[in-house]
């Protein structure tokens, strides 16, 4: 993956994290070719980073526990920090771009539908079916449709990064299911 391609898209928290990995994964290298007695300034670099990072991480956890609908986002922060901070203790090189790009996708809530997921697209303005389990998946929109005889055009902002699709939580599902039941019941008595 040229990193470069993805990291334009990145806010600047995201772009930060990134950094902070990259001069770890950085250090990490430096440690291996250089005596015990260099070390303990590299040393002292990294549990600098590590004592930010905690910060960092301690955060992500109460925004997760504060947040409602981009709750997913602090989730993906918190991960990101683990990577780095296993990086630190293990002294590893893992990568956090895929996480840091899932994290800057369009997110879709999906209804279940058959043993898939569905859910309708404000940009072609049909219904998206996928197979079951969350994660990435590319768009199907059509770019052309008809709207009153005329013919629409459109630009699609999914196809540039494909999107993450997942499913409703069972709250979700039972709240639609109870505002669907309410306006069933409106209706009705409205004959």
């Amino acid at each position: 993956m040229e990193n470069s391609k993805y990291l334009k898209h990145f806010s600047e928290f995201s772009l930060k994290l990134y950094g902070i990995n990259e001069n770890v994964i950085e250090l990490n290298g430096i440690l291996e070719g250089i005596d015990a007695e260099e070390q303990y300034c590299i040393q002292d670099d990294l549990d600098a980073i590590q004592e930010e990072l905690l910060k960092l991480y301690e955060m992500s956890i109460e925004y997760i526990s504060d947040a409602k609908d981009d709750k997913w986002v602090f989730e993906i922060d918190k991960k990101v920090i683990e990577i780095i901070l296993g990086n630190i203790k293990n002294k590893k090189s893992d990568s956090v771009i895929y996480e840091l790009f899932d994290k800057h996708r369009i997110h879709i809530k999906c209804f279940p539908f058959n043993s898939g997921m569905r859910f309708y697209c404000p940009i072609c303005e049909q219904w998206h079916t996928h197979g079951s389990g969350n994660g990435g998946r590319v768009p199907h929109c059509i770019n052309r449709f008809y709207r009153g005889g005329e013919e629409v055009k459109r630009d699609n902002p999914l196809s540039e990064h494909d999107y993450v699709i997942e499913m409703m939580s069972v709250e979700d599902l039972t709240d639609i299911r109870n505002e669907i039941n309410v306006y069933l019941k409106y209706l009705k008595n409205k004959k």
